[in-house]
């Protein structure tokens, strides 16, 4: 979509045209569903993630297969331990 949009805008520059107004700024929110996260972050060690977030591998190993669906309860913890992680390597300077 991005690319899409930028070439739409690169378009309307070579041609003349105003670019539309409602399309400056746009911001992309990125969602995934379980399995697809998890295969898009195919380098992250579930057995890990699983110990880290308080969540049982083997049951994270399905959500990551789609053999089984987490609930609302369980994407929201996982998604808290992603985002713990996330500011952990955030923090992280060499």
């Amino acid at each position: 979509m991005m690319k899409a949009l930028d070439d739409y805008k690169t378009m309307c520059q070579e041609e003349g045209v105003d670019i539309p107004a409602e399309l400056n700024n746009i911001e992309f929110v990125y969602k995934y569903d379980m399995q697809s996260f998890f295969n898009y972050f195919s380098w992250i060690n579930i057995s890990k993630l699983a110990t880290k977030v308080g969540v049982n591998g083997s049951l994270l190993r399905q959500y990551k297969q789609g053999i089984a669906f987490a609930s609302e309860k369980q994407c929201k913890k996982i998604q808290e331990g992603l985002r713990e992680l996330g500011q952990e390597l955030n923090a992280v300077r060499f």
